[in-house]
């Protein structure tokens, strides 16, 4: 598990192992999403999104609706909402990622919640795609 704050935003990052029977927790205070670690191309990928999804809500910018949306399409680098979606998706194991006020109980509560197991062993490697991923992320304001 990785956790820590970017610019006064908690944040925390695991990988688990989801139950064959489980729906997306929800949560007023944080953003919570759970993903596929494969598309998923290292912690600066994910701090920066996490940065770009604060900033473009603060100024106005945003393409999606909800923080959670804004978050996973700049993360998957698409603007459209249902490939962002379909290319994130988690399958069997996901990495969750959980950003906001009190991140860390956030997280909690949703492991609480569905059951997840965690990967212990877990390390979020950068991969050489990880500038690449970075840089489409941007482009999408």
């Amino acid at each position: 598990m990785l956790f820590g704050k970017i610019n006064s935003v908690d944040y925390v990052i695991a990988m688990v192992k989801l139950p064959k029977k489980w729906d997306f927790p929800e949560s007023k205070k944080c953003v919570i999403q759970l993903v596929n670690p494969k598309k998923v191309f290292g912690k600066r990928h994910v701090l920066h999104c996490i940065l770009l999804t604060e900033s473009a809500f603060k100024g106005n910018t945003n393409v999606a609706s909800s923080p959670g949306l804004e978050f996973l399409i700049r993360l998957s680098g698409t603007r459209q909402i249902n490939k962002a979606i379909n290319r994130m998706s988690p399958k069997g194991k996901a990495l969750v990622i959980v950003f906001g006020k009190g991140a860390m109980k956030c997280y909690e509560e949703a492991r609480d919640a569905i059951g997840w197991t965690e990967d212990r062993g877990f390390k979020l490697e950068s991969s050489q795609d990880e500038k690449d991923a970075m840089e489409r992320a941007v482009l999408l304001d």
